[in-house]
């Protein structure tokens, strides 16, 4: 076997290096461990999307407390998911370093504390601290990098593994606003965001699932530990091989040539000099650690991928997509007490929209991995973007509750197509080995439309004085994103085409 294909363990006192065969390394398992990555992210979709779809209660509450526009009230929970989304490149970039399992931990650490500190917030301003930055960067710890582990799992089932996954964002959002109501009258406000803090901990159960890929293939590796010796050309026995093996050290570690130097003086003082020098390296270690992040992070971030006219507009059709329909379970709950719906009734809406979200997420997965419809994704992508400016177009002339519900379960339905199948996309439009970088960059791209989109939707609300310009403009957006998705899938049919051709 090339020497060349081994994969470095290092220790203070010797080398290990396990060889393993290419096409071993990567292989999707499509099952076994595989179901308990996707029960893991399954786990943060439901802890997070139920926490995020509950912000549109804890917006009203937030306006009424401390008496803040609109733009600055939902520009706090946009800039957390934006933040979220934002950061997915170089939460990508750790997991490869350090591995998903360690990020993900942390990440949910990040996510339980900020939470836990939102009951102490004493105005809005400080929430952009606690719900913000610390929610926001921790929940970029958690997703992108659990998606991504439920991708590398699975190959010819990744579509109903996704769909799974992503639908516990919608089963939380289900149970979230109900739960998060109750919280607020059983224990006040604060209190109530202090309790709901606390469960988000249970991020961190899910990043102790997530095994490397890796190691699900122990019986392809062959180990090899080598104890570096003072002679540098001296060759030492394999350890777990195939017969007797002699590697040499410096052939292992580049296989370069060096010229012989005769070596003086008393061995025991070349043995020192080792030891010391040894020591010194193991103090040294931790620097490697975060160089090692900052080289993953730069090839995670493949800027490559916007000279490719398929990434670049279906990246700008995402952007353009959660910029729509992110503010809307902000701001459904305001609507129906506009229309005069009590706030139990509020967090029914809200609820509908993710049992909406939820059915649509599981549909997609089977109905997407269907032979018939694997050349026709791209249009039923699209075709579920356009519904989903329908839905937006049509809550300003919501007027009761029943037609709340049906409008927000229709929006949910399609929204969850959208959301839980753009990785699918990706993988059509660019291949599954560029699914790393390239989710990482469309999930940033999102951040920005999430970023300007609460935003530019509170502001016309403040200036306004009401929310129909605002629905207006979203889904006029919304319907543009769903254009330039049309055209990315088929720029991706015309170059298979031209290449089989």
């Amino acid at each position: 076997m090339d020497v060349g294909e081994t994969r470095e363990r290092r220790t203070a006192s010797e080398e290990e290096v396990v060889v393993e065969p290419l096409e071993n390394r990567k292989r999707a398992l499509d099952g076994g461990w595989g179901w308990m990555c996707v029960f893991g992210c399954t786990l943060i979709n439901f802890l997070s999307g139920g926490y995020g779809r509950s912000y549109g209660l804890i917006y009203l509450q937030l306006r009424k407390h401390f008496n803040s526009s609109a733009a600055l009230t939902a520009w706090v929970g946009g800039g957390s998911v934006a933040l979220s989304m934002g950061c997915s490149p170089l939460a990508n970039a750790l997991s490869r370093r350090f591995s998903a399992r360690v990020v993900v931990f942390i990440g949910g650490l990040m996510v339980g504390t900020g939470c836990v500190l939102n009951a102490f917030a004493t105005s809005t301003e400080y929430l952009i601290f606690t719900y913000t930055l610390m929610s926001g960067f921790g929940g970029s710890l958690v997703f992108s990098p659990s998606l991504v582990v439920v991708c590398e799992y699975f190959e010819k089932r990744r579509g109903i593994a996704v769909g799974i996954a992503t639908a516990g964002a919608s089963a939380g959002g289900i149970l979230g606003p109900l739960l998060m109501t109750y919280l607020f009258e059983r224990y006040g406000f604060f209190s109530g965001l202090l309790v709901f803090g606390a469960i988000m901990y249970n991020c961190c159960i899910s990043g102790a699932l997530y095994r490397p890929l890796v190691d699900n293939f122990p019986d392809h590796m062959t180990s090899y530990r080598l104890k570096v010796s003072p002679e540098c050309g001296e060759q030492t026995g394999g350890r777990g091989g195939r017969g007797d093996a002699k590697i040499s050290y410096e052939n292992l570690r580049g296989g370069a040539e060096k010229e012989d130097v005769p070596l003086t003086g008393p061995k025991s003082g070349i043995d020192s000099r080792n030891e010391a020098g040894q020591r010194i390296r193991n103090r040294l270690s931790w620097l490697n650690r975060p160089m090692g992040a900052v080289r993953a992070f730069g090839r995670t971030l493949d800027v490559s991928l916007w000279s490719d006219w398929r990434f670049s507009l279906f990246a700008l059709s995402q952007a353009m997509a959660t910029m729509s329909f992110s503010p809307v379970p902000m701001f459904a709950p305001a609507i129906a007490e506009n229309i005069g719906l009590s706030e139990k009734q509020a967090a029914f809406v809200l609820s509908a929209l993710s049992a909406g979200d939820f059915v649509g997420r599981l549909v997609s997965g089977f109905f997407f991995d269907l032979p018939l419809m694997r050349t026709q994704q791209h249009r039923l992508f699209s075709a579920s973007m356009l519904f989903v400016a329908f839905a937006i177009l049509a809550w300003p002339f919501v007027t009761s509750f029943t037609v709340a519900m049906c409008n927000a379960t229709m929006f949910g339905f399609f929204m969850g197509v959208v959301i839980s199948q753009k990785t699918s996309m990706l993988c059509e439009l660019l291949g599954a080995d560029r699914l790393s970088s390239s989710f990482g960059m469309l999930v940033s791209a999102q951040g920005v439309g999430v970023l300007v989109g609460p935003f530019l939707a509170g502001w016309f609300r403040d200036y306004f004085g009401n929310y129909k310009v605002s629905f207006v403009f979203l889904g006029l957006a919304q319907t543009c994103g769903s254009a330039l998705s049309y055209v990315a899938g088929a720029l991706a049919g015309h170059k298979r085409t031209t290449v089989a051709a």
